[in-house]
């Protein structure tokens, strides 16, 4: 029975890391994306995984994420790196 609680009790707080990751990495692409890009208008969406793509001023890039550092299956310091922009007019 302790070992079922135990289980139990470590997967929901890994589904909720994973949620907080979500967050933390969503909030970081947003305020980098919006000094990269000099547009305070950012659209952010998850593209597949530790991805996010960007949309703003008629521009678009991707970034990608990863937590450097986790307390209690959240992630705490968040690094998300730019990986490309183009200008969505010119994209295919």
């Amino acid at each position: 029975m302790k070992r079922a609680l135990l289980w139990v009790s470590v997967t929901v707080a890994c589904t909720l890391g994973c949620a907080g990751s979500e967050d933390a990495f969503r909030s970081t692409v947003t305020q980098r994306a919006a000094f990269d890009m000099s547009c305070k208008d950012v659209s952010v969406q998850n593209i597949g995984g530790d991805s996010y793509g960007v949309l703003g001023c008629d521009r678009k890039a991707s970034y990608t994420c990863v937590c450097m550092y986790h307390v209690w299956f959240s992630c705490t310091k968040p690094v998300c790196t730019l990986d490309g922009t183009s200008n969505p007019a010119t994209a295919h």
